[in-house]
Protein backbone atom coordinates (compact mmCIF):
# COMPACT_ATOMS: atom_id res chain seq x y z
CA UNK A 1 0.00 0.00 0.00
CA UNK A 2 1.30 3.29 -1.23
CA UNK A 3 1.85 6.40 0.85
CA UNK A 4 -0.71 8.24 -0.89
CA UNK A 5 -3.35 5.24 -0.19
CA UNK A 6 -2.70 5.44 3.29
CA UNK A 7 -3.06 9.19 3.58
CA UNK A 8 -6.43 8.95 1.73
CA UNK A 9 -7.88 5.79 4.25
CA UNK A 10 -6.46 8.09 7.05
CA UNK A 11 -8.57 11.08 5.61
CA UNK A 12 -11.25 9.25 5.40
CA UNK A 13 -11.01 8.14 8.61
CA UNK A 14 -10.67 11.25 10.09
CA UNK A 15 -14.10 12.43 7.97
CA UNK A 16 -16.07 10.04 9.06
CA UNK A 17 -15.15 10.38 12.96
CA UNK A 18 -15.09 14.36 12.43
CA UNK A 19 -19.11 13.95 11.07
CA UNK A 20 -19.76 10.84 14.00
CA UNK A 21 -18.37 13.15 16.74
CA UNK A 22 -20.68 16.18 15.22
CA UNK A 23 -23.69 14.05 15.70
CA UNK A 24 -22.96 12.88 18.83
CA UNK A 25 -22.55 16.43 19.96
CA UNK A 26 -25.96 17.44 18.69
CA UNK A 27 -27.56 14.18 20.33
CA UNK A 28 -25.80 14.98 23.48
CA UNK A 29 -26.86 18.84 23.27
CA UNK A 30 -30.19 18.18 22.59
CA UNK A 31 -30.79 15.53 25.69
CA UNK A 32 -28.87 18.04 27.95
CA UNK A 33 -31.20 20.66 26.49
CA UNK A 34 -34.25 18.38 27.13
CA UNK A 35 -33.32 17.59 30.98
CA UNK A 36 -32.58 21.16 31.21
CA UNK A 37 -36.25 22.13 30.40
CA UNK A 38 -37.71 19.60 31.97
CA UNK A 39 -36.31 20.52 35.34
CA UNK A 40 -37.44 24.32 34.62
CA UNK A 41 -40.51 23.53 34.00
CA UNK A 42 -40.79 21.52 36.93
CA UNK A 43 -39.12 24.38 39.40
CA UNK A 44 -41.86 26.40 37.79
CA UNK A 45 -44.06 24.63 38.29
CA UNK A 46 -43.21 24.82 42.62
CA UNK A 47 -42.01 27.80 42.98
CA UNK A 48 -45.47 29.76 41.15
CA UNK A 49 -48.15 28.62 43.38
CA UNK A 50 -45.31 29.87 46.68
CA UNK A 51 -44.89 33.20 44.73
CA UNK A 52 -48.13 33.55 43.74
CA UNK A 53 -49.19 33.34 47.61
CA UNK A 54 -46.66 35.81 48.98
CA UNK A 55 -47.99 38.58 46.75
CA UNK A 56 -51.72 37.64 47.10
CA UNK A 57 -51.12 37.35 51.22
CA UNK A 58 -48.47 40.39 51.19
CA UNK A 59 -46.16 38.37 51.89
CA UNK A 60 -43.03 39.69 49.77
CA UNK A 61 -40.55 40.38 52.46
CA UNK A 62 -40.74 36.63 54.18
CA UNK A 63 -40.36 35.13 50.94
CA UNK A 64 -37.50 36.69 49.65
CA UNK A 65 -36.35 36.22 52.80
CA UNK A 66 -36.48 32.65 53.28
CA UNK A 67 -35.34 32.28 49.58
CA UNK A 68 -32.24 31.92 49.11
CA UNK A 69 -31.12 31.40 45.58
CA UNK A 70 -27.69 31.29 43.66
CA UNK A 71 -27.49 33.74 41.02
CA UNK A 72 -27.31 31.98 36.95
CA UNK A 73 -28.91 28.78 38.60
CA UNK A 74 -31.63 26.35 37.05
CA UNK A 75 -34.08 27.71 40.07
CA UNK A 76 -32.48 31.55 39.54
CA UNK A 77 -33.93 31.42 35.61
CA UNK A 78 -36.89 29.27 37.31
CA UNK A 79 -37.52 32.35 39.60
CA UNK A 80 -37.26 34.77 36.86
CA UNK A 81 -39.23 33.19 33.97
CA UNK A 82 -42.48 33.17 36.72
CA UNK A 83 -41.86 37.04 37.92
CA UNK A 84 -41.58 38.33 34.09
CA UNK A 85 -44.80 36.59 33.56
CA UNK A 86 -46.64 37.97 36.16
CA UNK A 87 -44.97 41.65 35.56
CA UNK A 88 -46.71 41.56 32.10
CA UNK A 89 -50.09 42.03 34.05
CA UNK A 90 -50.58 46.24 35.46
CA UNK A 91 -51.71 44.65 38.82
CA UNK A 92 -48.89 42.81 39.46
CA UNK A 93 -45.97 45.08 38.20
CA UNK A 94 -45.01 46.79 41.51
CA UNK A 95 -44.98 43.45 43.66
CA UNK A 96 -42.77 41.69 40.93
CA UNK A 97 -40.52 44.87 40.49
CA UNK A 98 -40.24 44.83 44.46
CA UNK A 99 -39.41 40.84 44.44
CA UNK A 100 -36.63 41.40 41.27
CA UNK A 101 -34.98 43.95 43.62
CA UNK A 102 -35.11 41.84 46.72
CA UNK A 103 -33.85 38.70 44.97
CA UNK A 104 -30.91 40.60 43.47
CA UNK A 105 -32.07 40.06 39.41
CA UNK A 106 -31.58 44.08 38.87
CA UNK A 107 -28.62 44.26 40.31
CA UNK A 108 -27.27 41.16 38.76
CA UNK A 109 -27.96 42.43 35.12
CA UNK A 110 -26.89 45.99 35.62
CA UNK A 111 -23.28 44.52 36.67
CA UNK A 112 -23.42 42.70 33.69
CA UNK A 113 -23.74 45.47 31.52
CA UNK A 114 -21.53 47.44 33.88
CA UNK A 115 -18.83 45.03 32.69
CA UNK A 116 -17.18 43.65 29.05
CA UNK A 117 -19.51 40.91 27.60
CA UNK A 118 -20.38 40.51 24.09
CA UNK A 119 -23.16 41.98 21.89
CA UNK A 120 -25.41 39.26 21.94
CA UNK A 121 -24.91 38.70 25.81
CA UNK A 122 -25.35 42.74 26.25
CA UNK A 123 -29.39 42.88 24.02
CA UNK A 124 -30.15 39.93 26.24
CA UNK A 125 -29.77 41.70 29.58
CA UNK A 126 -30.88 45.52 28.15
CA UNK A 127 -34.19 43.24 27.24
CA UNK A 128 -34.37 41.93 30.40
CA UNK A 129 -33.87 45.19 32.68
CA UNK A 130 -36.65 46.88 30.01
CA UNK A 131 -39.22 43.81 31.32
CA UNK A 132 -38.53 44.09 34.48
CA UNK A 133 -38.90 48.11 34.24
CA UNK A 134 -36.60 49.43 36.85
CA UNK A 135 -35.92 53.06 36.62
CA UNK A 136 -32.44 52.85 37.92
CA UNK A 137 -31.63 50.68 35.16
CA UNK A 138 -32.18 54.33 33.08
CA UNK A 139 -28.58 55.48 33.33
CA UNK A 140 -27.15 52.23 31.98
CA UNK A 141 -29.30 51.81 29.36
CA UNK A 142 -28.78 55.45 28.38
CA UNK A 143 -25.11 54.25 28.18
CA UNK A 144 -25.83 51.52 25.58
CA UNK A 145 -27.23 53.76 23.21
CA UNK A 146 -23.73 54.88 22.21
CA UNK A 147 -22.44 51.09 21.69
CA UNK A 148 -20.98 51.03 18.50
CA UNK A 149 -23.71 47.70 17.75
CA UNK A 150 -26.92 48.36 16.39
CA UNK A 151 -28.49 45.34 17.64
CA UNK A 152 -27.73 46.20 21.06
CA UNK A 153 -28.77 50.07 20.98
CA UNK A 154 -31.77 49.04 19.38
CA UNK A 155 -32.70 46.86 22.48
CA UNK A 156 -31.73 49.28 24.59
CA UNK A 157 -33.54 51.97 23.34
CA UNK A 158 -36.80 49.80 23.16
CA UNK A 159 -36.31 48.90 26.83
CA UNK A 160 -36.13 52.51 27.92
CA UNK A 161 -39.62 52.90 26.35
CA UNK A 162 -40.55 50.05 27.93
CA UNK A 163 -39.94 50.99 31.42
CA UNK A 164 -41.83 54.38 30.53
CA UNK A 165 -40.58 56.93 32.82
CA UNK A 166 -40.13 60.87 32.66
CA UNK A 167 -36.53 60.19 32.79
CA UNK A 168 -36.34 57.48 30.10
CA UNK A 169 -38.29 59.81 27.89
CA UNK A 170 -35.98 62.22 28.66
CA UNK A 171 -32.94 60.02 27.78
CA UNK A 172 -34.08 59.21 24.75
CA UNK A 173 -35.38 62.07 23.13
CA UNK A 174 -32.13 63.10 23.87
CA UNK A 175 -30.49 60.43 22.17
CA UNK A 176 -32.75 60.29 19.18
CA UNK A 177 -31.20 63.00 16.53
CA UNK A 178 -27.71 61.24 17.33
CA UNK A 179 -29.34 57.66 16.57
CA UNK A 180 -31.36 58.70 13.38
CA UNK A 181 -27.93 60.33 11.96
CA UNK A 182 -25.60 57.90 12.66
CA UNK A 183 -27.78 54.64 11.29
CA UNK A 184 -27.82 52.83 14.35
CA UNK A 185 -31.89 51.95 14.80
CA UNK A 186 -34.04 52.47 11.76
CA UNK A 187 -36.79 55.09 11.59
CA UNK A 188 -39.23 52.05 12.06
CA UNK A 189 -37.85 50.64 15.16
CA UNK A 190 -37.79 54.08 16.86
CA UNK A 191 -41.35 54.63 16.29
CA UNK A 192 -42.54 51.40 17.17
CA UNK A 193 -40.52 51.34 20.37
CA UNK A 194 -41.63 55.34 21.49
CA UNK A 195 -45.32 53.78 21.56
CA UNK A 196 -44.82 51.77 24.15
CA UNK A 197 -45.15 54.88 27.02
CA UNK A 198 -48.36 55.25 26.63
CA UNK A 199 -51.21 58.06 26.16
CA UNK A 200 -49.37 60.25 28.43
CA UNK A 201 -46.37 61.00 26.17
CA UNK A 202 -48.36 62.85 23.80
CA UNK A 203 -47.84 65.85 25.31
CA UNK A 204 -43.98 65.80 25.80
CA UNK A 205 -43.56 64.30 22.19
CA UNK A 206 -45.73 67.16 20.46
CA UNK A 207 -43.19 70.12 22.72
CA UNK A 208 -39.83 68.18 21.74
CA UNK A 209 -41.18 67.60 17.97
CA UNK A 210 -42.00 71.65 17.79
CA UNK A 211 -38.80 72.17 18.66
CA UNK A 212 -37.25 70.06 16.28
CA UNK A 213 -36.02 71.18 12.56
CA UNK A 214 -34.51 68.42 11.54
CA UNK A 215 -36.41 66.38 8.81
CA UNK A 216 -35.29 62.70 10.05
CA UNK A 217 -36.48 63.35 13.83
CA UNK A 218 -39.34 65.90 12.88
CA UNK A 219 -40.56 62.54 10.59
CA UNK A 220 -40.37 59.75 13.11
CA UNK A 221 -42.04 61.85 15.32
CA UNK A 222 -45.05 63.02 13.14
CA UNK A 223 -45.74 59.39 12.53
CA UNK A 224 -45.45 58.75 16.49
CA UNK A 225 -47.76 61.21 16.82
CA UNK A 226 -50.51 59.93 14.85
CA UNK A 227 -51.25 57.24 17.45
CA UNK A 228 -51.89 59.52 20.60
CA UNK A 229 -54.72 61.57 21.34
CA UNK A 230 -55.68 64.86 19.16
CA UNK A 231 -55.80 68.25 20.26
CA UNK A 232 -55.62 71.61 18.96
CA UNK A 233 -51.67 72.03 19.80
CA UNK A 234 -51.24 69.19 17.73
CA UNK A 235 -53.88 70.20 14.80
CA UNK A 236 -52.17 73.80 14.60
CA UNK A 237 -48.61 71.83 14.67
CA UNK A 238 -49.16 69.34 11.54
CA UNK A 239 -51.14 72.54 10.05
CA UNK A 240 -47.49 74.68 10.36
CA UNK A 241 -44.98 71.54 9.25
CA UNK A 242 -47.21 72.00 5.47
CA UNK A 243 -44.93 74.46 4.46
CA UNK A 244 -41.83 72.55 5.69
CA UNK A 245 -39.10 72.62 3.34
CA UNK A 246 -38.64 68.22 3.19
CA UNK A 247 -41.27 66.26 1.42
CA UNK A 248 -41.50 63.36 3.74
CA UNK A 249 -42.07 65.83 6.57
CA UNK A 250 -44.95 67.77 4.35
CA UNK A 251 -46.15 64.53 3.62
CA UNK A 252 -46.41 63.51 7.01
CA UNK A 253 -47.84 66.26 8.33
CA UNK A 254 -50.87 65.88 6.12
CA UNK A 255 -50.93 62.65 7.38
CA UNK A 256 -51.19 63.62 10.49
CA UNK A 257 -54.17 65.64 9.75
CA UNK A 258 -55.63 62.72 7.88
CA UNK A 259 -56.78 61.56 10.86
CA UNK A 260 -60.91 60.87 10.98
CA UNK A 261 -60.82 62.71 14.51
CA UNK A 262 -59.27 65.57 13.51
CA UNK A 263 -61.94 66.25 11.37
CA UNK A 264 -64.92 65.54 14.33
CA UNK A 265 -62.84 68.09 16.98
CA UNK A 266 -63.56 70.56 13.83
CA UNK A 267 -60.30 72.85 14.85
CA UNK A 268 -60.73 76.09 13.13
CA UNK A 269 -58.17 76.87 9.87
CA UNK A 270 -58.03 78.17 6.76
CA UNK A 271 -58.28 76.15 3.96
CA UNK A 272 -56.33 78.35 1.74
CA UNK A 273 -53.32 76.52 3.41
CA UNK A 274 -53.96 73.61 1.36
CA UNK A 275 -53.44 75.51 -2.12
CA UNK A 276 -50.18 75.54 -2.46
CA UNK A 277 -49.52 71.67 -1.84
CA UNK A 278 -52.24 70.73 -5.38
CA UNK A 279 -48.61 71.83 -6.73
CA UNK A 280 -45.89 70.32 -5.00
CA UNK A 281 -43.27 68.91 -6.43
CA UNK A 282 -43.23 65.71 -5.26
CA UNK A 283 -46.35 63.68 -6.20
CA UNK A 284 -46.58 61.68 -2.88
CA UNK A 285 -47.10 65.00 -0.48
CA UNK A 286 -50.19 65.36 -3.52
CA UNK A 287 -51.42 62.17 -2.94
CA UNK A 288 -51.81 62.15 0.41
CA UNK A 289 -53.16 65.99 -0.05
CA UNK A 290 -55.80 64.19 -1.79
CA UNK A 291 -56.84 61.61 1.05
CA UNK A 292 -56.35 64.57 3.57
CA UNK A 293 -58.47 67.09 2.55
CA UNK A 294 -61.43 64.29 1.86
CA UNK A 295 -60.74 63.28 5.81
CA UNK A 296 -61.10 67.12 6.55
CA UNK A 297 -63.92 68.19 3.96
CA UNK A 298 -62.81 71.64 4.02
CA UNK A 299 -63.82 74.49 1.92
CA UNK A 300 -63.68 73.52 -1.56
CA UNK A 301 -62.20 70.09 -0.99
CA UNK A 302 -64.24 69.22 -4.43
CA UNK A 303 -62.32 71.98 -6.53
CA UNK A 304 -59.28 71.07 -5.05
CA UNK A 305 -59.73 67.11 -6.14
CA UNK A 306 -60.96 68.02 -9.32
CA UNK A 307 -57.51 69.65 -9.75
CA UNK A 308 -55.72 66.39 -8.49
CA UNK A 309 -57.49 64.07 -10.80
CA UNK A 310 -56.09 65.79 -13.41
CA UNK A 311 -52.62 65.40 -11.91
CA UNK A 312 -49.80 64.51 -14.14
CA UNK A 313 -49.03 61.26 -11.63
CA UNK A 314 -51.26 58.48 -11.76
CA UNK A 315 -50.75 57.58 -8.15
CA UNK A 316 -52.52 61.14 -7.40
CA UNK A 317 -55.37 60.63 -9.80
CA UNK A 318 -55.95 56.94 -8.37
CA UNK A 319 -55.71 58.75 -5.17
CA UNK A 320 -58.47 61.56 -6.15
CA UNK A 321 -60.88 60.04 -7.50
CA UNK A 322 -61.31 57.41 -4.94
CA UNK A 323 -61.62 60.19 -2.35
CA UNK A 324 -64.29 61.98 -4.63
CA UNK A 325 -65.62 58.62 -4.77
CA UNK A 326 -65.90 58.50 -1.00
CA UNK A 327 -67.78 61.37 -0.79
CA UNK A 328 -70.68 60.24 -2.34
CA UNK A 329 -73.57 62.56 -3.97
CA UNK A 330 -71.45 65.70 -3.40
CA UNK A 331 -68.90 64.41 -6.43
CA UNK A 332 -71.74 63.99 -8.87
CA UNK A 333 -71.36 67.26 -10.18
CA UNK A 334 -67.41 66.68 -10.24
CA UNK A 335 -67.41 63.86 -11.76
CA UNK A 336 -69.54 65.48 -15.03
CA UNK A 337 -67.16 68.14 -15.66
CA UNK A 338 -64.51 65.80 -15.21
CA UNK A 339 -65.87 63.39 -17.92
CA UNK A 340 -66.13 66.28 -20.56
CA UNK A 341 -62.64 67.00 -20.61
CA UNK A 342 -60.18 66.20 -22.97
CA UNK A 343 -58.55 64.07 -20.76
CA UNK A 344 -58.15 60.69 -21.97
CA UNK A 345 -56.04 59.02 -18.83
CA UNK A 346 -58.58 61.03 -16.15
CA UNK A 347 -62.02 60.00 -17.81
CA UNK A 348 -60.68 56.01 -17.94
CA UNK A 349 -59.67 56.57 -14.29
CA UNK A 350 -63.22 58.09 -13.24
CA UNK A 351 -65.02 55.36 -15.16
CA UNK A 352 -62.63 52.44 -14.50
CA UNK A 353 -62.81 53.25 -10.16
CA UNK A 354 -66.87 53.74 -10.80
CA UNK A 355 -67.15 50.25 -12.00
CA UNK A 356 -64.86 48.48 -9.49
CA UNK A 357 -66.53 50.32 -6.48
CA UNK A 358 -70.15 50.82 -4.56
CA UNK A 359 -70.42 54.16 -7.05
CA UNK A 360 -72.06 52.12 -9.74
CA UNK A 361 -74.74 50.54 -7.15
CA UNK A 362 -75.55 54.10 -6.22
CA UNK A 363 -75.95 55.38 -9.83
CA UNK A 364 -78.08 52.84 -10.47
CA UNK A 365 -80.42 53.80 -7.37
CA UNK A 366 -80.24 57.17 -7.80
CA UNK A 367 -81.65 56.42 -11.67
CA UNK A 368 -84.47 54.22 -9.85
CA UNK A 369 -84.97 57.13 -7.49
CA UNK A 370 -87.56 60.22 -7.50
CA UNK A 371 -85.09 62.57 -7.56
CA UNK A 372 -85.45 64.03 -11.07
CA UNK A 373 -82.09 66.12 -11.58
CA UNK A 374 -80.35 63.29 -9.49
CA UNK A 375 -82.05 60.89 -11.74
CA UNK A 376 -81.04 62.48 -15.28
CA UNK A 377 -77.45 63.48 -13.54
CA UNK A 378 -77.19 59.68 -13.69
CA UNK A 379 -77.93 58.96 -16.70
CA UNK A 380 -75.57 61.58 -17.94
CA UNK A 381 -72.75 60.52 -16.27
CA UNK A 382 -73.60 56.30 -17.60
CA UNK A 383 -74.02 57.86 -20.63
CA UNK A 384 -70.76 59.88 -20.85
CA UNK A 385 -68.71 56.77 -19.04
CA UNK A 386 -70.25 54.38 -22.05
CA UNK A 387 -69.00 56.77 -24.77
CA UNK A 388 -65.54 56.54 -23.21
CA UNK A 389 -65.35 52.48 -23.16
CA UNK A 390 -66.78 51.51 -20.02
CA UNK A 391 -70.88 50.24 -20.78
CA UNK A 392 -71.13 48.00 -17.16
CA UNK A 393 -73.04 50.27 -15.19
CA UNK A 394 -75.92 50.98 -18.09
CA UNK A 395 -75.94 47.63 -19.03
CA UNK A 396 -76.66 47.03 -15.33
CA UNK A 397 -79.07 49.41 -14.51
CA UNK A 398 -80.82 48.38 -17.94
CA UNK A 399 -81.14 44.58 -16.49
CA UNK A 400 -81.55 45.49 -12.88
CA UNK A 401 -85.16 47.09 -13.71
CA UNK A 402 -85.52 49.63 -11.40
CA UNK A 403 -86.33 52.26 -13.38
CA UNK A 404 -89.67 53.31 -15.46
CA UNK A 405 -90.14 52.68 -18.70
CA UNK A 406 -90.04 55.98 -20.24
CA UNK A 407 -86.43 56.26 -19.00
CA UNK A 408 -85.59 52.26 -19.67
CA UNK A 409 -85.82 53.37 -23.31
CA UNK A 410 -84.38 56.09 -23.47
CA UNK A 411 -81.40 54.29 -21.46
CA UNK A 412 -82.35 51.74 -24.05
CA UNK A 413 -81.26 54.24 -27.01
CA UNK A 414 -78.30 55.30 -25.71
CA UNK A 415 -75.78 52.41 -26.49
CA UNK A 416 -76.94 52.31 -30.54
CA UNK A 417 -76.02 56.38 -30.26
CA UNK A 418 -73.27 56.85 -28.00
CA UNK A 419 -70.59 54.69 -29.06
CA UNK A 420 -68.99 51.90 -27.53
CA UNK A 421 -71.55 49.05 -25.95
Amino acid sequence: MTISQLFLISFIIFIFFLILTSIMASICRRVWNKRRYEKLDLLRELLRPALRDSIATGSIDAFTRDTKIPAGSLKWEALEQILLEMCEGVEQKTETLKLFQALGYVQYYQKQLSGRSSSIKLSATADKLGKIGDPSAIPFLVQLLQHKESEVVTVAFRSLCRIGSTEALSGVLTALPALLKGGKVTAKAIQTSLLLFGPWAGEPFLKYAAHKDDPEVLSVMIETLIAYPVSPEMFQFALSRLSHPNAEVRAKALKLLARHDMRQASFPYNPQIFQPLLKDPVWYVRLQLARTIETLRCDQYIEMLKKLVLDRQWQVRDAATASLINTGEESIDAFLELLETEDRFAKEGISEAVQRTGYKTRLIEWLGGVDLQQKFKALRMMTMMDRAGFPTPMREAIEAGCIGPELSKELAEVPQTGGAV
